[in-house]
């Protein structure tokens, strides 16, 4: 039986940990149908952080995932653009984070 590297259980362990805060930070800004400015530092933080750990291990993939939500975040948060349609993104935010678990 082979054993799992250390660094993969650490990588798996962080990465859950992250992605449940993220998606406690949707559930309740989907549930006020906004996010607060709190809260998108939040997901953007928790983006950055996966994005690095990703790249770390080599999981090129994950961390452009990760990316891609992180400039989207970067990009609500830096120009103050409240979208229309806070909805949509829970929703397309919170299957990625499904997908990864």
């Amino acid at each position: 039986m082979s054993q799992i590297d250390p660094m993969i259980e650490v990588f798996v362990f962080e990465s859950q940990q992250l992605l449940e805060t993220l998606e406690d930070v949707l559930l309740e800004g989907e549930n006020a149908h906004q996010l607060n400015d709190e809260q998108i530092n939040e997901v953007f933080r928790t983006m950055h952080t996966i994005k690095g750990s990703a790249s770390m291990m080599g999981y090129d993939t994950l961390a452009l995932v990760a990316h891609a939500v992180e400039d989207l975040f970067s990009q609500i948060r830096e120009k103050n653009d409240r979208i229309g349609d806070w909805d949509k993104l829970f929703d397309i935010v919170l299957i990625g984070t499904e997908l990864n678990k």
